[in-house]
């Protein structure tokens, strides 16, 4: 059985602390920790972005992502867990337009 980084109890614990343990940021925060055995600015601004998402239950019609945020997200082989919000626009837009000029890729509401 492998070793987790830190409780999961504890860590949901200490977030109640700042009134966020009722939502889906935990378990997608925890997901993303585990596996990275560390917390990062960005892993947090995903974990809360997909909590928000989750709570209001609507997404935008229309996403920018940087198109090489979004290549590196939807290669083959990269695993779900490596960045949970990617993955959720992945599977809830499709490529509408990718600009070579910005470097962003355009991506709507299938």
């Amino acid at each position: 059985m492998a070793t987790n980084f830190i409780d999961r109890r504890s860590f949901v614990e200490g977030l109640a602390r700042f009134g966020v343990a009722t939502t889906v940021f935990p378990t997608v925060l925890y997901a993303m920790a585990e596996q990275h055995k560390d917390i990062t600015k960005t892993m947090i601004a995903d974990a809360a972005a997909v909590a928000y998402f989750d709570r209001i239950g609507r997404w935008p019609d229309v996403v920018f992502v940087p198109t090489g945020v979004w290549n590196a997200a939807t290669a083959p082989g990269v695993q779900r867990d490596s960045d949970p919000l990617l993955f959720d626009l992945a599977r809830t837009y499709r490529v509408a337009e990718v600009s070579d000029q910005t470097g962003f890729t355009v991506l709507v509401r299938r």
